[in-house]
């Protein structure tokens, strides 16, 4: 099981519907909401390399490129219970 913690907020409406989070070694990830539940919310989590996650935040390039653009192919699922404030 991997952990990531929220870093920032990038789209909020009723909930984080996108945002970055960082591993326990530095790995940046980006998170999508896929579906709001009462039990916790679900989200397409992926790795991203630093300079594209930069790229995005800036604007120059959209979030489809963010997501299919990367290095490591793996996508997970995750499931948020509470606040972003917990791992």
């Amino acid at each position: 099981m991997k952990t990531i913690r929220h870093t920032a907020t990038l789209f909020y409406y009723d909930g984080a519907q996108v945002f970055e989070a960082r591993d326990a070694i530095g790995g940046h990830y980006i998170a999508l909401m896929v579906e709001q539940g009462e039990r916790g919310d679900r989200y397409l989590v992926a790795g991203v390399a630093p300079e594209q996650l930069r790229l995005f935040r800036a604007g120059l390039i959209d979030l489809m490129t963010l997501m299919n653009d990367r290095a490591d192919s793996d996508w997970y699922i995750g499931t948020m219970d509470g606040d972003l404030k917990q791992p």
